[in-house]
């Protein structure tokens, strides 16, 4: 493996360096105290690097270095003894470490970032062999490994390999819940990977095998239709005579696809064709997955207005706004500079999409501190309140100073103009949604927004639902945190 044969090569440079030194440099005088000999240090790191005890090389390595920091040979000593010790803490699964070292070894010869990239392979070939063997759970550990390298040395060249085999990851994670009959969950695998890699064409097959079987004809369509436009036209006759095919089921069963909505209309002022088709994909992806999750759809079609002249505003940067211009009908975005399949454009745009759906399905009387914190927990299945958000809200608690779902309406924060307090209505809001997810889960919050749609009063749905009134969820709340 490439790791391996780095290491040797590594090792052979050592064991050449060690004589760096005479001994007439070192000679000790009567009376003086001794003197830290970097050549018997040399000896010693490269005495350990050929007994593979790399920790104990790193240490007399370093010690040759201090005692000697102008001298090359002993820098390229101690930066490779860092190299080779790196490699064996992710042999042996000590990832954090293992990153560490390398990071340590760069900072001493920056121009050698080949060796972060050299991390970043033996994670990624980890990841593969764990796919092999079924691990689903290890390789996607594995993968993220790899990436936080990628992120830390800012790998571009690396990233596009390390994403495709974390794209692949979950596509055959999606296969094997299928095998089981677990389609929410292989749905939601697919929908990982494509988010990942927007070209697996084998994520987008086998989702709208799924959605056909669903009877979710359009949606099929528009899968395979993807498949096309990846493959070129005219290269796949199979998957234009399977869409042929599906359009005339859906006809048969009363479903003509040209009937079917997509719940919102997509409006590009600003920018090009292709741009507009990945906003499009992403749009439809986002939509799908709230639908799936909470079973509900707009009640009306949901304008979405990207303008590329103008800057995104970013899902964390609404924490510090009002976000209080959303009537349900339609959002606006900017987008100028950003990339449509980035992880910023990907989280802004469900922010706006999930604030927007609630207040369509159930209007003004879905509060705001639910709208809110719904909206910023659907971004990612990760918490969006840091340990230093915490420590604030749970200083306002203790001080009396929350501002309690009563206070933490659309009116309220329409006329707030202090961003200290708007910043902590955002993150009680958060606070509370998450909370209100451990005791409902993602059926129960479908249920709650099902019965929102259909009439009930929120307060009721929820009072029914969990049987606990908002100020109980809400003191249970602030005695958790």
């Amino acid at each position: 493996m490439p790791n391996r044969s780095f290491r040797f090569r590594v090792l052979a440079v050592l064991l050449l360096a060690a004589p760096l030194l005479g001994p007439t440099g070192w000679a000790q005088r009567r009376g003086e105290q001794p003197q830290i000999d970097p050549n018997l240090l040399n000896e010693d790191g490269v005495r350990a690097t050929k007994q593979n005890r790399y920790e104990e090389a790193v240490e007399a390595f370093r010690k040759a270095y201090l005692a000697e920091p102008n001298q090359d040979k002993l820098v390229y000593n101690y930066f490779t003894s860092l190299v080779n010790y790196s490699i064996f803490l992710a042999e042996n699964g000590n990832a954090s470490a293992a990153i560490e070292a390398c990071s340590q070894a760069i900072s001493l010869v920056p121009r050698e970032i080949i060796v972060a990239s050299n991390l970043a392979i033996f994670f990624n070939n980890e990841a593969v062999k764990q796919l092999e063997q079924g691990d689903f759970n290890g390789a996607i550990q594995s993968i993220e490994n790899s990436q936080e390298v990628v992120r830390r040395f800012q790998l571009r060249q690396a990233a596009e390999v390390i994403d495709r085999t974390h794209a692949r990851i979950y596509l055959m994670q999606g296969r094997e819940w299928f095998k089981k009959e677990n389609v929410k969950n292989a749905l939601e695998a697919y929908d990982k990977c494509l988010r990942i890699n927007p070209q697996e064409v084998e994520a987008y097959l086998d989702r709208s095998r799924i959605y056909w079987e669903q009877g979710a004809f359009k949606d099929a369509v528009t899968d395979l239709e993807e498949v096309l436009r990846i493959r070129g036209e005219g290269n796949s006759p199979n998957i234009e005579g399977l869409i042929n095919r599906i359009k005339l089921y859906a006809q048969a069963a009363g479903q003509p696809i040209t009937d079917q909505s997509e719940f919102f209309v997509l409006e590009m002022s600003g920018g090009d064709q292709p741009t507009e088709s990945k906003i499009r994909r992403l749009l439809r992806d986002v939509r799908l997955r709230i639908a799936r999750t909470f079973q509900i759809n707009p009640q009306t079609e949901i304008h979405v207005k990207i303008d590329a002249n103008q800057p995104l505003i970013r899902a964390s940067e609404w924490i510090d706004r009002p976000a209080v211009d959303f009537y349900g009908e339609s959002f606006s975005m900017g987008i100028s500079g950003v990339d449509p399949e980035s992880r910023d454009f990907r989280e802004a745009l469900t922010f706006n999409y999930v604030l927007t759906l609630l207040v369509n399905v159930g209007g003004r009387e879905i509060p705001y501190w639910f709208a809110v914190g719904m909206a910023q927990y659907m971004i990612s299945e990760e918490s969006h309140l840091s340990i230093g958000d915490i420590t604030s809200l749970l200083a306002a608690a203790e001080n009396n100073l929350l501002l309690g779902t009563e206070r933490l309406t659309w009116k309220n924060l329409e006329n707030m103009n202090d961003t200290q307090t708007i910043r902590q209505a955002n993150l009680e809001s958060i606070g509370l949604v998450e909370h209100l997810a451990e005791i409902l889960r993602e059926e129960g919050l479908g249920t709650l927004l099902k019965a929102v749609r259909d009439g009930l009063d929120f307060n009721d749905a929820l009072t029914d639902i969990t049987n606990m009134t908002p100020e109980q969820i809400e003191e249970e709340w602030k005695n958790s945190l």
